[in-house]
């Protein structure tokens, strides 16, 4: 099986600390080839020492990292990274600029054969400033929906706020993504692990009631839950009727699938219409066989999205043959 690059999206509302960083992970991290697709050079103040060759749309460092500037195109900047094989990376970090929506780069990598061969989605980090982004989300939808996006939401700034804001703040976060993972910082000081989702080891909604359900002006977000295994041509169908119908409304959707019959965990995630469905670990001994997958969206019409989900249990003479 080709290995795939992991491919993080960092993007961050203004003044939340993503160029310090983007710094911190070009300096810090030696033993790790990373290559940074950023918006422009400048903005992230590369340290003249760390230069080892520089065109005008990638810059080579003696540490191994890469830096590449984004264009309009970016599944052309990515396959400009691969290209030259004798460049070997372990993963790339894309920086989207201000407030713009990381999804429609997150919907390249799934659906774009050119790059999901080459790529793999690991994660979407948003970074905020902990002092105003109560401000930020209410009054500006892009925010929102930025938040939506992300498995990891980086809370930075925290020495600059009190401990109520703190906890209003993360409050309101998960209001909007119950499924991303906060991490509290202060000067950015965050590491690639922080970065990283962590699907493989947690639950999706380990935190949550199985009735959990907010809403935040016009972004939903619910679980849907089955104790019992699924039927896998059930699931297909359900995500060609309810998936593909909805996908204007749906702006993330999450989650781990058990398939009757099968010994593995089935991870399934998507943005609107672009979706992955692919085997992960082995269930573990004693582990609690659900299905459990978080929807985030638009005007979602959660009673129908349910009635359909709890159909999707194997017949019960299919589980005894």
């Amino acid at each position: 099986m080709q290995h795939k690059i992991p491919v993080t999206i960092l993007s961050g509302f203004l003044g939340s600390g993503k160029t310090t960083l983007l710094n911190r992970l070009l300096t810090e991290y030696q033993d790790e080839q990373l290559a940074l697709i950023v918006n422009e050079f400048g903005e992230i103040g590369i340290d003249d020492k760390l230069l080892l060759r520089t065109d005008e749309e990638i810059i080579e460092m003696n540490n191994g990292a890469i830096c590449c500037v984004l264009r309009d195109d970016t599944t052309k900047t990515l396959l400009k990274l691969v290209e030259n094989k004798d460049r070997q990376f372990d993963r790339v970090l894309i920086e989207t600029t201000g407030l713009a929506n990381p999804i429609p780069i997150a919907r390249a990598i799934l659906e774009k054969p050119a790059l999901k061969d080459k790529f793999k989605l690991e994660s979407v980090v948003i970074m905020v400033d902990a002092s105003n982004v109560l401000d930020q989300l209410h009054t500006t939808q892009e925010a929102k929906e930025q938040i939506a996006a992300a498995d990891v939401i980086v809370l930075n700034k925290i020495d600059l706020a009190d401990e109520r804001t703190i906890a209003a703040t993360k409050m309101k976060l998960r209001s909007i993504n119950p499924i991303a993972r906060i991490v509290e910082t202060q000067n950015a000081e965050v590491t690639l692990d922080d970065l990283r989702s962590e699907e493989k080891d947690r639950s999706f909604v380990t935190d949550l009631a199985p009735a959990h359900h907010d809403h935040d002006d016009e972004v939903t977000s619910f679980v849907l839950e089955a104790d019992a295994a699924l039927d896998f041509n059930k699931v297909t169908q359900w995500i060609g009727e309810t998936i593909m119908l909805n996908s204007d409304k749906l702006m993330r959707y999450k989650g781990i699938l058990a398939i009757a019959g099968k010994n593995e965990r089935f991870v399934f995630q998507g943005v609107h219409q672009h979706f992955e469905h692919r085997k992960d670990r082995v269930w573990k001994e004693g582990e609690d066989r659900k299905s459990q997958v978080v929807m985030i969206g638009k005007d979602l019409d959660e009673a129908k999205m349910r009635e359909a989900f709890a159909k999707l249990v194997i017949d019960e003479d299919k589980s005894a043959s």
